[in-house]
C-alpha cells in the first residue's frame, strides 16, 4: 500500500508542477501580448505624429509659395 500512496504523492507533485508552469506560461503570454499592444499604439501614434508633420510642411510650403510675387 506504501507503494500506491507514494505513486499517488508523486503524481500530485507532478501535476501540481504542471499547473504552476501553465499559469506562469499564462502570465508570461499576457504580459508579452500587453508589450505587443502597446508597441503597437507606439506605432500608430508614431506614424500619426509624421502624418500631422507632413500636412503642417506641406500648407507652410504653400504660404511660402502663394506669398512670393
Amino acid at each position: 500500500m506504501s507503494a500506491v500512496s507514494a505513486l499517488v504523492a508523486e503524481t500530485v507533485t507532478i501535476l501540481v508542477s504542471l499547473a504552476v508552469l501553465i499559469k506562469v506560461f499564462a502570465f508570461l503570454i499576457k504580459s508579452l501580448t500587453t508589450a505587443v499592444n502597446a508597441l503597437r499604439e507606439l506605432e500608430l501614434a508614431t506614424i500619426n505624429w509624421q502624418q500631422v508633420q507632413q500636412r503642417r510642411r506641406r500648407q507652410q510650403q504653400k504660404r511660402h509659395k502663394n506669398s512670393r510675387p
